[in-house]
């Protein structure tokens, strides 16, 4: 019967260490999406900002990129999505120059990966850039 007892307890703690273990995955995975979202809206806010990007100011309103970049074992995508940012009159808020709000959207999904659990990464990231 103790030994029992022992086999019991010690599956119960192989169990905890297990999920504790897809628990801090999933939040690597977070950290890292976080960390690929903004060094793409970094990278694009820098080259709209400094290099004036005639691209970038000259596209419509709405998806700006969709693209996919793998770190480690992980293929992340990556969606950035543009609009104006205008004020109450619904004109441009900085008199001169255009502002626009950048959004990446960095998504994981499929368990081919090797990841525990099910269900999806998330990250979402925000910046506002300006006309130079």
């Amino acid at each position: 019967m103790a030994v029992g007892l022992i086999a019991i307890v010690i599956l119960s703690l192989l169990g905890l260490a297990i999920r504790s273990a897809g628990a801090n995955q999933k939040s690597s995975d977070t950290a890292a999406g976080a960390l690929v979202a903004e060094q793409a809206l970094e990278r694009l806010a820098y080259a709209a900002e400094n290099t004036g990007a005639g691209s970038f100011w000259s596209t419509s309103p709405g998806l700006y990129s969709d693209d996919q970049i793998t770190l480690g074992a992980s293929t992340f995508r990556i969606r950035i999505t543009q609009a104006a940012v205008l004020d109450v009159d619904g004109q441009f808020a900085a008199t001169g120059h255009r502002l626009r709000r950048l959004n990446a959207t960095v998504e994981w999904t499929g368990p081919a990966q090797g990841k525990t659990g099910k269900g999806a990464l998330r990250v979402l990231a925000t910046r506002l850039v300006h006309e130079p």
